[in-house]
């Protein structure tokens, strides 16, 4: 919704309507704005910053708010070199860090003048391109899609039809550029349904295995076979996975190895590398619910990014204490403490050892008490993890003793939220309701929003451990951002102790978002299991309109 606002304003921009350009960014700041992830990957902040770039003239003070809440770093960096490179330096001056940065950025422009001249010794782009790139310019879409299916070079369709996009643009025909734009998001509404749709079928399996397995078995290959249409191979990869991971629990063992071989040879091929790394997390903890411990043990090892490999053996070693595999778990730790003595960095050390504090814990709290020491000799700035470990394991007084010299509120309502979970589960509902109330003071002296919303999010959540579930609710209507991922996590926590009337006052909220809809429909399932088949069939036969909506 927010990039088709953006593609609008455009259009309209380039049709000389700036008035109605104007008016359509001003009802942009009052819809509901997205947060993207952090990723450099992420297509739709690629999309984002270089629409932003074509319409920072039309309103630069509502752009510049826009830029702040929507782009990270690394993507309002994009959107300077695409200023810098259009000559925008007025829109440039709005969004930079400093009068350093924006130097850098007037050289950058002044360089790549120069740089034009040697364009033509670029390498030839291989076939696919070229046609991709002719059936763009003839308009003839239904074929550019067919040809950009599987992607091109590596990059997902959609990454490579902006390209295609950026490429026509700079060469003045921005009218067709912008259809090209609108046919990739318009296919996202398909290929993102398709995720959420398997992921819902997975959670409705979920609940059939537990009554009937032959019948949740057969769901979760119906999310398999969902799953294949993914476009993003993160995303396929982690579907797969927990699709392989209900079939396990329906004790199809072998045809859950294949596919969770299936899932880890998708993760293989994602090109960035943070993605691949999130794919094989996710397999692997998936492995772990599955109790395949030898094989999330080898996917472990594909870790790329060594603070995640030691966080994921430190999961693994917990499971596999709690099986009570002592030697097994032993050796997993020995791993795990290996890749936390080689980190330089401390919160990656830290991280670690509060994941290795967590499998000791299970047999011998001493053991983790001291590890939890360890992790403690690498700063206070790290203090509410050490918190949060400490209540994991059930060491709530050593817990408290951390929190006063936790100076940031968010991080110290995160570790109340911990404090308060172990209290749940423990049935200490009056020391809850302390800690719950602790927490709604530490989140009122918060400023930022963004802190605020995630701040929202776990208050609401221990609302619901305390029984409030009403409150809870009320908690849920005041987070302003990102209402697609927090709601339905509210949603399982009333769903976990039966609030059903409350859960249904979350419905509708979460009906106006697609991914939101279907998660709510897995929290359905196991709210009410006599409903689970006229569930499943609902997921199965909804089907997605491809219209804008703007």
């Amino acid at each position: 919704m927010f990039l088709w606002y953006l593609l609008l304003t455009w259009e309209l921009k380039d049709e000389g309507k700036l008035n109605d350009a104007r008016e359509t960014l001003e009802r942009l700041q009052e819809k509901e704005l997205p947060r993207f992830p952090n990723d450099p990957f992420n297509w739709q902040s690629h999309y984002a910053a270089y629409f932003l770039a074509h319409v920072f003239n039309v309103n630069k003070e509502s752009c510049t708010a826009l830029v702040k809440q929507i782009l990270d770093n690394y993507h309002r960096r994009l959107l300077c070199k695409i200023l810098s490179e259009h000559g925008n330096f007025d829109a440039l001056k709005k969004i930079v860090s400093s009068q350093e940065e924006e130097r850098s950025w007037i050289n950058y422009a002044n360089e790549r003048k120069i740089a034009k001249e040697n364009q033509n010794q670029i390498r030839q782009p291989n076939e696919l391109w070229v046609k991709a790139f002719e059936h763009a310019e003839t308009e003839n879409f239904h074929t550019l899609l067919e040809t950009t299916a599987k992607g091109i070079d590596g990059l997902t369709q959609i990454e490579v039809l902006g390209f295609i996009a950026k490429g026509l643009a700079s060469k003045g025909k921005t009218q067709i550029a912008r259809g090209v734009f609108a046919t990739a998001l318009q296919i996202t509404q398909g290929v993102e349904s398709a995720f959420s749709k398997a992921l819902a079928l997975a959670d409705v399996a979920v609940e059939q295995v537990k009554v009937e397995k032959e019948v949740g078995a057969n769901t979760a290959r119906l999310a398999n076979q969902i799953a294949q249409r993914i476009n993003d191979p993160m995303e396929q990869a982690i579907a797969t996975a927990l699709i392989a991971e209900v079939i396990a629990k329906a004790d199809k063992k072998e045809e859950a190895k294949t596919i969770f071989d299936s899932a880890s040879e998708i993760a293989q091929t994602i090109q960035s590398q943070q993605k691949c790394v999130n794919g094989f997390i996710a397999i692997a903890k998936a492995q772990v619910r599955a109790k395949e411990f030898t094989d999330a043990r080898k996917t472990a090892n594909r870790i790329e990014f060594p603070w995640s490999e030691g966080e994921v053996f430190g999961i693994i070693a917990k499971a596999q204490a709690e099986d009570r595999q002592w030697e097994e778990s032993k050796i997993t730790l020995s791993t795990a403490f290996e890749i936390a003595e080689g980190r330089y960095q401390k919160w990656e050390r830290v991280n670690i050892l509060c994941k290795i504090a967590e499998a000791q814990a299970v047999r011998d709290k001493d053991t983790a008490q001291a590890t939890l020491a360890l992790a403690k000799r690498e700063g206070a700035e790290y203090l509410w993890k050490i918190a949060e470990a400490q209540a994991k394991i059930g060491e709530i007084p050593s817990a408290f003793q951390l929190l006063n010299k936790i100076e940031d509120k968010l991080q110290l309502v995160k570790a109340l939220y911990w404090i308060a979970l172990t209290q749940f589960k423990k049935g200490k509902k009056q020391q809850l309701l302390k800690t719950l109330t602790a927490a709604l003071q530490a989140k009122d002296k918060i400023e930022d929003k963004q802190k605020l919303m995630q701040a929202l999010k776990a208050v609401a959540r221990m609302e619901v451990m305390a029984g409030k579930g009403k409150e809870a609710v009320k908690t849920a209507e005041k987070i302003l951002t990102e209402r697609k991922l927090y709601l339905p996590g509210i949603a399982s926590w009333l769903v976990e102790i039966g609030e059903q009337e409350n859960f249904k006052q979350l419905l509708i909220p979460c009906a106006y978002y697609l991914d939101a809809s279907y998660e709510m429909c897995g929290h359905l399932a196991k709210l009410y299991p006599a409903q689970v088949t006229d569930i499943a069939k609902v997921v199965k036969e909804f089907a997605v309109s491809s219209s804008k909506n703007i």
